[in-house]
């Protein structure tokens, strides 16, 4: 699964449900952002709207949550946390107070993803416009360079 850009801090995230990584510079900024006047005139649940029917709705939300937790900041009026983004934060510091499992659920993570991407295989074989696009891709990740643009 690809990541995508979060409109608010133009940085790479993972999608939602997808990792359980947090990046502390990310949120060290947003909180900043958040605690500006401008933030508290933002029409949070329309920009929630927004973003759930963009996917990234819960991305926000654990942001926000990450947020209240580490720095004290409040969730702004009309933020609820749903309880996928509940969820997600109480995994976030579960596994941060659990290294070894930690570890564990990676390398299974992984595993995972490589399954699924192996039972997409065969239509990928059979489909004549992936063997250009997967060179393509090869030769930025062998050696970084190649066309960028697809």
């Amino acid at each position: 699964m690809a990541t995508r850009t979060d409109p608010l801090s133009a940085t790479k995230i993972d999608p939602p449900g997808d990792s359980d990584r947090r990046s502390l510079r990310q949120l060290f900024e947003f909180a900043r952002w958040c605690a500006q006047p401008e933030a508290a005139s933002l029409d949070w649940a329309g920009l929630l709207r927004n973003l759930d029917a963009a996917g990234m709705g819960e991305a926000l939300r654990l942001n926000l949550l990450a947020t209240q937790h580490l720095f004290g900041q409040p969730l702004p009026a009309g933020v609820r946390p749903t309880p996928a983004a509940l969820a997600a934060e109480g995994r976030f510091w579960w596994r941060l107070d659990h290294p070894a499992l930690d570890c564990w659920l990676d390398w299974q993570r992984h595993w995972r993803l490589q399954a699924r991407r192996l039972a997409n295989l065969p239509r990928r074989l059979v489909t004549p416009a992936w063997y250009p696009m997967k060179w393509q891709q090869l030769k930025r990740a062998w050696w970084g360079g190649g066309n960028q643009g697809g």
